[in-house]
């Protein structure tokens, strides 16, 4: 019998098992990604039960978030709305990915990089720039 894990995967952890499983090379949906990486994941009924103060389920907030930073950040390449396939520069950090895909391992990236270079510049053109950049999101959603 197959032990089921009754936490749920952190946003690293997450990362990781995203683009993990779209190493196929293939096109998904964000639904297929989410369904694919939960049943890897092997995560327990009460862990897919569990939902946000909005009542949405907590494994799909936090795999819709993966897909979203992967792809802010290079790994991952949006051919359409809601569907992802890895990107050349996903397809290089596959052999050195370990079980977990770090904010470190995202400020490596260029187009990360980039990325908060515009979010940054947005902030200061609102006049809040005097705000923290948070990105990548807390583990506590």
């Amino acid at each position: 019998m197959v032990e089921m894990r009754e936490t749920m995967p952190s946003y690293e952890e997450l990362n990781a098992q995203v683009l993990r499983f779209m190493g196929d090379g293939q096109r998904h949906t964000r639904v297929d990604i989410k369904d694919e990486v939960v049943r890897r994941a092997q995560l327990s009924p009460t862990v897919l039960e569990e939902k946000l103060p909005n009542g949405s389920p907590r494994a799909q907030y936090r795999v819709g978030w993966a897909c979203s930073n992967l792809f802010r950040a290079g790994l991952l390449e949006r051919p359409e709305r809601a569907v992802y396939q890895i990107s050349e520069a996903g397809k290089l950090l596959l052999p050195h990915l370990s079980d977990r895909l770090t904010e470190k391992d995202f400020e490596a990236q260029p187009r990360w990089q980039q990325y908060l270079a515009e979010r940054r510049q947005l902030q200061s053109a609102r006049g809040d720039a005097a705000q923290v950049v948070q990105v990548l999101p807390q583990t506590a959603l």
